[in-house]
């Protein structure tokens, strides 16, 4: 069975992690084996041992950076650094919100808000009508949401729930917990919805990834 693709990258992820550590394990023994038959620290003197034992290092150093809690921690501090899509994301809602981009990444960072999957009924899917669960969300970094949700709120809210709850279960059994998401109705106060339009294309880098629920009238709609 084909695996879907965020599945099968953290798989490549796991075996390449592997690789890694049995590397740095195998060339750490052959450095062991040469130092106890030679006591001499490995050193610039000793090319051959020296090599072996910075690659050793080098192995077992990109082993702990690519766990997924240091691959979440860079991500934010990308988000944080003001760089790359980040930058273009702040121009774009600086440009939307008529304001400098200082001041919208700002904006962005206090507005970010987030929803436990679980804490979404069938009913906040069933229409754009208020239901309370912007008083369900809670603060966030940017970041640190698992996915933002793209939906037509002229689809059917009831095969929307399902999608949501399949895609919540593949994302538990990946991760061990289940996951957050940026969804409209929860992450924007629905009494001052203009103050976060500015701030959607932060709000959609802040998040990990993009979960779209498609269904009849998602590709006629500019937005759900």
């Amino acid at each position: 069975r084909r695996l879907p693709p965020r599945r099968a990258l953290l798989r490549l992820v796991t075996v390449v992690r592997v690789l890694f550590v049995a590397t740095a394990l195998t060339t750490a023994a052959n450095v062991t084996a040469s130092v106890l038959a030679h006591p001499v620290w490995p050193s610039a003197t000793d090319p051959q041992r020296y090599c072996q034992a910075v690659e050793a290092a080098g192995f077992l150093l990109a082993t702990m950076l690519s766990t997924p809690r240091c691959r979440r921690g860079f991500h934010g501090c990308l988000l944080r650094g003001g760089t790359g899509n980040r930058r273009a994301g702040a121009l774009i809602a600086a440009l939307l919100g008529n304001r400098s981009l200082r001041r919208a990444l700002r904006k962005a960072a206090e507005r970010f808000r987030c929803v436990a999957v679980d804490e979404v009924t069938e009913e906040d899917l069933l229409s754009p009508r208020d239901t309370g669960l912007h008083a369900r969300s809670v603060r966030a970094s940017l970041g640190q949401v698992d996915a933002f949700v793209s939906h037509s709120w002229g689809d059917d809210g009831t095969c929307k729930m399902a999608a949501l709850r399949d895609w919540a279960s593949e994302f538990e059994a990946a991760h061990g917990r289940r996951p957050t998401v940026w969804l409209d109705k929860g992450s924007i106060d629905q009494t001052s919805v203009a103050a976060d339009l500015a701030g959607l294309p932060l709000y959609l880098l802040g998040c990990r990834s993009l979960l779209v629920l498609v269904g009849n009238t998602y590709g006629s709609r500019l937005w759900g």
